[in-house]
């Protein structure tokens, strides 16, 4: 039984670790046996649950346990307490006690590295870590607890890097080298594909049908990249008003220029894939992305993506053939780039077909095949601690 340990698994998504989970777990579990994924429980979802054929346990807060939880930080740590972190991770621990088979624990990211690494240690089962992102670039301030939490890792006996980008940081962190395997993520090329119209989407929005769609999807932090797409559109509209740019972002975004359609809710995956089906132009301007699923949601859409020279967008994105690049935060160079494009009609239509080749050489079969290699392999050697 394999036990997983992560803040999401669907339908509670914040990120590309949901879509991991979704997507790679939901392959994985027509091999193995997976059992009780730990996550937060939603308010309308269910504390155990069927999903996938994966037994999810949802974990709830209990703020009577609240006090026992501040036992184990100092009086600087309150922060994790009061977002979980301690109740999530040992309640994992508690759940995994209760089972009466593991053969290995697989933990994602610093939220769950203190149960993934107990866990392993008690029931004396391999540890796997996929490192999806890491605090040093999320944050211009980087927390050094987390930093010392992420570290916990290195005692694993796999760690997945979702890019080279991430293996690199790892490495640089003091991770054996022999440890770490990159694993691209993947796209579910059938449904995100090309064949899917966006009109009437448009047409729902109110945007005007002869306008064309410049889109970004993600959060509105920071790493995002959001500043610089929101200069690069102020640049375009001094010299144009044929454009409309739409951010489908959920969350606050101060001063907004004209012309700009903000979607500021949470859409159901098949909207939000009609979404960028209007799109002429896909923006992916992060500041910091370790892999960049989106960008992959893009291109397998035959989508002209203009991506930021960053961690996975640029191992994805093959610069003037299956996309563009621009230098993270440099909103000149972006507007330039979007402009190129705005009226090159034949150019965008050859970076839309080498973008959906590209995109299908990322699939998630491929990913739980090397993921499943890797249990395969520890559940199959003896286990020395």
């Amino acid at each position: 039984m394999i036990f997983d340990i992560a803040w999401e698994f669907p339908p509670n998504y914040v990120g590309g670790l949901g879509v991991y989970q979704a997507e790679t777990f939901r392959i994985l579990a027509k091999r193995f046996d997976i059992a009780a994924t730990a996550v937060f429980q939603p308010e309308d979802e269910k504390e155990i649950d069927k999903v996938n054929n994966i037994e999810v346990f949802r974990i709830k807060h209990n703020p009577k346990n609240d006090s026992i939880y501040n036992l184990f930080v100092s009086q600087n740590q309150f922060w994790f307490t009061e977002g979980g972190y301690y109740e999530f991770n040992m309640q994992s621990i508690e759940l995994a006690s209760s089972m009466k088979k593991i053969s290995l624990v697989h933990s994602h990211d610093w939220l769950g590295m203190y149960a993934g690494y107990i866990v392993s240690r008690h029931r004396k089962v391999p540890w796997v870590v996929t490192i999806h992102s890491l605090e040093k670039g999320r944050n211009n301030n980087p927390n050094p607890w987390v930093m010392e939490i992420e570290k916990i890792g290195m005692n694993a006996d796999k760690i997945i890097a979702v890019s080279r980008e991430i293996e690199k940081e790892l490495l640089e962190m003091g991770f054996p080298k022999n440890k770490v395997e990159v694993i691209y993520n993947g796209i579910d090329a059938q449904k995100f594909n090309a064949g899917i119209s966006g009109r009437d989407m448009k047409a729902k929005l109110g945007i005007d049908p002869e306008k064309k769609v410049i889109f970004f999807v993600g959060r509105p932090v920071r790493e995002k990249g959001i500043d610089s797409l929101l200069d690069a559109y102020r640049k375009i509209r001094e010299k144009r008003d044929d454009v409309v740019l739409v951010l489908l972002s959920f969350g606050e975004i101060p001063n907004l220029p004209d012309g700009v359609k903000h979607i500021n809710k949470f859409v159901r995956e098949d909207d939000r894939i009609k979404m960028i089906s209007m799109a002429d132009i896909f923006i992916v301007p992060s500041l910091y992305e370790p892999f960049g699923i989106v960008t992959l949601e893009g291109m397998a859409m035959g989508k002209a993506t203009i991506g930021a020279r960053t961690g996975g967008i640029a191992e994805v994105i093959e610069d003037g053939k299956s996309g563009l690049l621009f230098e993270p935060g440099n909103g000149g160079e972006l507007a330039e780039k979007i402009e190129s494009l705005l009226d090159d009609i034949s150019r965008r239509m050859k970076l839309s077909q080498e973008a959906v080749k590209r995109a299908r050489e990322f699939t998630w079969e491929k990913n739980a095949d090397k993921v499943a290699a890797i249990y395969e392999d520890l559940m199959g050697k003896p286990v020395t601690y």
